[in-house]
């Protein structure tokens, strides 16, 4: 990343099927995040970084198979439930500020 303060990633993509507990997608917030701080802290002009897919949706290339959001929407219910996922706690407690190991 140069100067430009823009960052571009896919996201972590799992399996729809997958537990709650993306363990993954914590690892790849973290590295994404420390990367952003070591850009900031070498002159990055960079002010905003946001989770492009908060919730599980259609996905381009695999429809409803793979899963990107913090978020699990169960498609089965009817009133399309929404369940957080350990990321979502995670990143949660990272933009509190709050303890981010223990979860």
């Amino acid at each position: 990343m140069g100067k430009s303060g823009i960052i571009s990633v896919l996201g972590q993509r799992t399996h729809r099927t997958s537990s709650l507990k993306d363990w993954l997608r914590v690892k790849y917030l973290r590295g994404h995040i420390g990367s952003l701080l070591n850009a900031l802290r070498n002159g990055s002009n960079t002010r905003r970084y946001f989770i492009w897919s908060f919730l599980d949706s259609l996905e381009l290339l695999d429809g409803y198979k793979s899963s990107y959001g913090l978020y699990y929407v169960d498609l089965d219910d009817p009133d399309l439930k929404r369940h957080p996922k350990l990321s979502a706690h995670w990143y949660s407690q990272f933009l509190k500020r709050q303890n981010i190991t223990a979860v």
